[in-house]
């Protein structure tokens, strides 16, 4: 699935002119993101290149690229900052508990591997979001 995703970007970025361009703006005429949005797109731009800066690892193996345990440590490190970056100051004390569902929303790093579950946790990441 690392390597699909990889081969999925490679197209993606021989049609496209720049990472800003990864979630489009509102054309003329439509409104414009508020704050809150363009900074959970930040976020999750910041995700999206950290696949590109983490190449899958060449193995012989047909099931999860290991190159995401790599991909997910980074994440474990920084997700707490990331969220702090979406979250107003004045609740900053729910940071570490929005984090966790942000972590687990992207998978599992033993087991390398995505499912309902992680599905779940990216609504309840941004369900937390919409709450505070």
């Amino acid at each position: 699935m690392w390597n699909e995703v990889h081969e999925e970007k490679e197209q993606a970025a021989k049609q496209s002119v720049s990472c800003d361009e990864c979630i489009p703006l509102p054309r003329a005429g439509h409104c414009a993101p508020s704050e809150a949005i363009e900074k959970l797109v930040a976020l999750l731009n910041t995700l999206d290149r950290w696949i590109d800066e983490t190449p899958p690892v060449d193995q012989p193996s047909r099931f999860g690229n290991k190159a995401y345990r790599t991909w997910y440590a980074k994440l474990d490190e920084e997700a707490e900052n990331l969220v702090a970056t979406v979250v107003p100051t004045h609740l900053a004390a729910a940071v570490p508990e929005v984090a966790v569902y942000l972590k687990e929303s992207v998978g599992n790093s033993t087991r390398i591997d995505y499912g309902t579950g992680h599905e779940a946790a990216f609504a309840a990441f941004l369900c937390c979001l919409c709450k505070i």
